[in-house]
């Protein structure tokens, strides 16, 4: 890689190109689920700055990691951990996430021409890093870092580090403006051309259920009694329910009176003879 001085003037003689989608990216369902967030909350690029990638050091800008195929996707969420004693890969479960879009100013490493413009070859870009990246900033990242600064890409594509046919890209989440877009694919949501940015968020719910929710006295469920209190009530009909279940328990606990015997008593008051 070039020093630092002769670097940031070959970045600024290297022309950006546009790169369509669709991407892909690979996201722990661990992370989903503790945040969370909603699809597109994972293309803000808060998880690459924490931790670092290849072309970022932790803590320096938002960056977000995809790959321009399933298989490369899945290979850099998993393949890293396969060779490792930390945790095995079964344990690791993954989400595999769609992005579509397309960017319009992309530092196309995968150019020979441009490997020789900023003094890298592929070797360099797919070597190990990360025992590198703890004792200091990494040639790669500081071709990162001056790729920022320039504000002239908003995107860095490379090749992949666990698939040799595999592409990457490293996206600068703060740099992507029109006409670039990226949006995370949610069937049913933002089918083609419409866009889920847009779409109207869910309102509170009525005061009162649908019509259709409301319990017929038609089929009443197992164990209905007519001083049973429905789902839903006017407030209008609330005390005529109360009343009624109250007669029905007084009819209910009266003694019954005893038959009559003879002809029946007639009431009045008897004349004096």
């Amino acid at each position: 890689m070039l020093p630092s001085g002769e670097l940031r003037a070959a970045l600024v003689a290297i022309e950006p190109v546009a790169v369509p989608g669709p991407f892909f990216r690979t996201v722990a369902f661990k992370y989903l689920q503790a945040t969370g967030r909603i699809a597109p909350h994972v293309l803000s690029g808060l998880p690459g700055r924490e931790r670092g990638g290849r072309y970022n050091s932790a803590g320096s800008y938002l960056t977000t990691y995809l790959a321009e195929s399933p298989e490369t996707a899945l290979s850099e969420g998993i393949r890293p951990f396969l060779g490792s004693a930390v945790t095995p890969a079964l344990t690791r479960p993954l989400v595999m996430l769609t992005v579509r879009g397309q960017l319009h100013r992309v530092l196309d490493l995968l150019d020979a021409g441009v490997q020789g413009c900023v003094g890298t070859d592929a070797a360099e870009l797919v070597a190990p890093y990360l025992l590198e990246a703890l004792k200091g900033e990494t040639a790669t990242q500081r071709l990162g870092k001056y790729a920022y600064l320039s504000e002239r890409f908003e995107a860095i594509r490379g090749p992949s580090a666990q698939r040799p046919a595999g592409h990457t890209i490293a996206v600068f989440s703060e740099r992507v403006g029109a006409p670039s877009k990226l949006e995370v694919l949610r069937p049913g949501r933002n089918p083609p051309g419409r866009t889920a940015a847009v779409k109207a968020e869910p309102g509170p719910p009525p005061p009162f259920p649908p019509r259709s929710a409301r319990r017929s006295r038609a089929s009443p469920p197992y164990g209905w009694s007519p001083c049973a209190r429905p789902l839903w009530t006017p407030a209008r009909s609330t005390r005529h329910s109360d009343r009624k279940c109250a007669l029905a328990r007084r009819k209910s606990s009266a003694s019954p009176r005893p038959p009559s015997s003879g002809a029946p008593k007639r009431r009045g008051r008897r004349r004096s003879t």
